[in-house]
Protein backbone atom coordinates (compact mmCIF):
# COMPACT_ATOMS: atom_id res chain seq x y z
CA UNK A 1 0.00 0.00 0.00
CA UNK A 2 2.78 2.59 0.83
CA UNK A 3 4.25 1.60 -2.68
CA UNK A 4 1.25 2.18 -4.38
CA UNK A 5 1.01 5.89 -2.56
CA UNK A 6 4.10 6.98 -3.42
CA UNK A 7 3.87 6.24 -6.81
CA UNK A 8 0.12 7.99 -7.14
CA UNK A 9 2.34 11.53 -5.01
CA UNK A 10 4.96 10.44 -7.67
CA UNK A 11 2.51 10.72 -10.19
CA UNK A 12 0.53 13.86 -9.70
CA UNK A 13 3.55 15.11 -8.77
CA UNK A 14 5.18 14.45 -12.43
CA UNK A 15 2.01 15.31 -13.93
CA UNK A 16 1.94 19.27 -12.29
CA UNK A 17 5.49 19.50 -13.55
CA UNK A 18 4.18 18.75 -16.85
CA UNK A 19 1.36 21.09 -16.99
CA UNK A 20 3.91 23.75 -15.67
CA UNK A 21 6.42 22.99 -18.49
CA UNK A 22 3.39 23.17 -21.18
CA UNK A 23 2.14 26.43 -19.73
CA UNK A 24 5.81 27.75 -19.89
CA UNK A 25 5.83 26.75 -23.50
CA UNK A 26 2.35 28.23 -24.64
CA UNK A 27 3.35 31.72 -22.87
CA UNK A 28 6.32 31.59 -24.68
CA UNK A 29 4.82 30.26 -28.37
CA UNK A 30 2.55 33.52 -27.70
CA UNK A 31 5.51 35.79 -26.82
CA UNK A 32 7.07 34.38 -30.30
CA UNK A 33 4.00 34.64 -32.28
CA UNK A 34 3.81 38.08 -30.79
CA UNK A 35 7.57 39.33 -31.99
CA UNK A 36 6.62 38.11 -35.06
CA UNK A 37 3.38 40.22 -35.28
CA UNK A 38 5.22 43.02 -34.53
CA UNK A 39 7.64 42.85 -37.27
CA UNK A 40 5.48 41.79 -39.82
CA UNK A 41 3.32 45.16 -38.65
CA UNK A 42 6.97 47.23 -38.97
CA UNK A 43 7.86 45.69 -42.21
CA UNK A 44 4.31 46.82 -43.58
CA UNK A 45 4.26 50.17 -42.22
CA UNK A 46 8.12 50.79 -44.15
CA UNK A 47 7.25 49.27 -47.08
CA UNK A 48 3.87 51.27 -47.80
CA UNK A 49 6.33 54.42 -46.68
CA UNK A 50 8.66 53.55 -49.46
CA UNK A 51 5.91 52.89 -51.76
CA UNK A 52 4.23 55.90 -51.32
CA UNK A 53 7.84 57.96 -51.70
CA UNK A 54 8.28 56.17 -55.34
CA UNK A 55 5.38 56.33 -56.36
CA UNK A 56 3.13 58.76 -54.53
CA UNK A 57 0.38 56.23 -55.24
CA UNK A 58 -1.92 57.17 -52.16
CA UNK A 59 -2.87 52.99 -52.34
CA UNK A 60 0.28 51.98 -50.11
CA UNK A 61 -0.69 54.40 -47.80
CA UNK A 62 -3.87 51.76 -46.68
CA UNK A 63 -1.21 49.11 -45.59
CA UNK A 64 0.93 51.68 -43.60
CA UNK A 65 -2.12 53.48 -41.87
CA UNK A 66 -3.25 49.89 -41.30
CA UNK A 67 -0.30 48.57 -39.90
CA UNK A 68 0.50 51.88 -37.63
CA UNK A 69 -3.09 51.76 -36.51
CA UNK A 70 -2.46 47.85 -34.80
CA UNK A 71 1.59 48.30 -33.65
CA UNK A 72 -0.06 49.78 -30.45
CA UNK A 73 -2.14 46.94 -29.53
CA UNK A 74 0.00 44.56 -30.81
CA UNK A 75 2.83 46.76 -28.56
CA UNK A 76 0.40 46.20 -25.16
CA UNK A 77 -0.34 42.65 -25.70
CA UNK A 78 3.52 41.68 -25.53
CA UNK A 79 4.35 44.22 -22.41
CA UNK A 80 1.62 42.62 -20.96
CA UNK A 81 3.47 38.85 -21.94
CA UNK A 82 6.46 40.12 -20.83
CA UNK A 83 5.58 41.54 -17.63
CA UNK A 84 8.02 40.79 -15.01
CA UNK A 85 10.74 39.58 -16.99
CA UNK A 86 13.93 41.37 -15.88
CA UNK A 87 15.41 39.89 -19.56
CA UNK A 88 12.61 40.89 -21.65
CA UNK A 89 11.15 43.80 -20.46
CA UNK A 90 14.04 45.95 -21.08
CA UNK A 91 14.20 44.82 -25.14
CA UNK A 92 10.87 45.29 -25.24
CA UNK A 93 11.60 48.88 -24.10
CA UNK A 94 14.31 49.60 -26.38
CA UNK A 95 12.40 48.38 -29.07
CA UNK A 96 9.34 50.40 -28.58
CA UNK A 97 12.32 53.79 -28.34
CA UNK A 98 13.24 52.50 -32.00
CA UNK A 99 9.97 52.10 -33.02
CA UNK A 100 8.87 55.73 -31.88
CA UNK A 101 11.96 56.91 -33.74
CA UNK A 102 11.21 55.10 -36.56
CA UNK A 103 7.16 55.79 -36.79
CA UNK A 104 8.18 59.48 -36.28
CA UNK A 105 10.96 59.73 -39.19
CA UNK A 106 8.22 57.64 -41.51
CA UNK A 107 5.36 60.17 -40.39
CA UNK A 108 8.08 63.33 -41.58
CA UNK A 109 8.98 61.92 -44.40
CA UNK A 110 5.06 60.89 -45.63
CA UNK A 111 4.21 64.13 -45.00
CA UNK A 112 6.86 66.01 -47.00
CA UNK A 113 6.27 63.33 -49.71
CA UNK A 114 2.45 64.43 -49.71
CA UNK A 115 4.00 67.91 -50.10
CA UNK A 116 5.80 67.08 -52.82
CA UNK A 117 9.08 67.52 -50.85
CA UNK A 118 10.08 63.89 -52.10
CA UNK A 119 13.62 65.44 -51.66
CA UNK A 120 13.71 66.59 -48.71
CA UNK A 121 12.10 63.69 -47.64
CA UNK A 122 14.78 61.02 -49.23
CA UNK A 123 17.40 63.10 -47.73
CA UNK A 124 20.46 64.44 -50.11
CA UNK A 125 23.24 62.23 -48.10
CA UNK A 126 21.10 58.96 -50.09
CA UNK A 127 20.27 61.08 -53.01
CA UNK A 128 24.21 61.56 -53.18
CA UNK A 129 25.25 57.92 -52.56
CA UNK A 130 22.34 56.84 -55.03
CA UNK A 131 24.02 58.99 -57.76
CA UNK A 132 27.32 57.44 -56.69
CA UNK A 133 26.31 53.97 -56.99
CA UNK A 134 24.45 54.17 -60.15
CA UNK A 135 26.63 56.58 -62.16
CA UNK A 136 30.05 56.16 -59.83
CA UNK A 137 29.80 60.26 -59.62
CA UNK A 138 30.55 61.61 -56.69
CA UNK A 139 28.50 64.15 -55.64
CA UNK A 140 28.09 66.73 -52.83
CA UNK A 141 25.14 66.59 -50.80
CA UNK A 142 23.67 69.81 -51.16
CA UNK A 143 19.86 71.02 -51.35
CA UNK A 144 20.64 71.50 -55.75
CA UNK A 145 21.26 67.87 -55.89
CA UNK A 146 17.53 67.21 -55.48
CA UNK A 147 16.86 69.46 -58.20
CA UNK A 148 19.74 67.52 -60.51
CA UNK A 149 21.99 70.64 -60.31
CA UNK A 150 25.69 68.91 -60.08
CA UNK A 151 28.93 69.96 -61.15
CA UNK A 152 29.89 66.94 -63.32
CA UNK A 153 31.29 66.42 -66.90
CA UNK A 154 28.88 65.50 -69.59
CA UNK A 155 30.74 61.83 -69.88
CA UNK A 156 29.67 61.76 -66.05
CA UNK A 157 26.16 62.84 -66.43
CA UNK A 158 25.37 60.35 -69.57
CA UNK A 159 26.32 58.13 -67.15
CA UNK A 160 23.69 58.55 -64.80
CA UNK A 161 21.06 59.26 -67.52
CA UNK A 162 22.13 55.68 -68.83
CA UNK A 163 20.46 54.26 -65.79
CA UNK A 164 17.22 55.61 -67.05
CA UNK A 165 17.47 54.90 -70.17
CA UNK A 166 17.93 51.77 -70.07
CA UNK A 167 15.03 50.87 -68.02
CA UNK A 168 16.90 50.81 -64.33
CA UNK A 169 19.66 48.48 -65.35
CA UNK A 170 23.20 49.65 -64.39
CA UNK A 171 25.47 49.59 -67.49
CA UNK A 172 28.21 50.97 -68.61
CA UNK A 173 28.57 53.80 -71.16
CA UNK A 174 28.52 52.48 -75.16
CA UNK A 175 29.48 54.40 -77.98
CA UNK A 176 28.65 53.15 -81.56
CA UNK A 177 32.25 53.31 -83.54
CA UNK A 178 30.86 53.59 -86.99
CA UNK A 179 28.29 51.61 -89.40
CA UNK A 180 28.67 49.51 -91.75
CA UNK A 181 25.69 48.86 -93.03
CA UNK A 182 22.08 50.02 -93.00
CA UNK A 183 21.16 46.57 -90.63
CA UNK A 184 24.24 47.95 -88.13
Amino acid sequence: FALLLVANIATFYMLRQTSSYAAIENHSHKTQITGWQLVSLLTDAETGQRGFMLTANPDYLLVYDNALLQIPSVVETMEGLVDGDRELEPRLHRIEQLYEARRALMVDTVAMTRQGRIGEAVGTRALADLVHVLAGVRATPNPSLTLGSMDQSPYAMAQLYQFLASGGEIQPLRSVRGVIDEQG
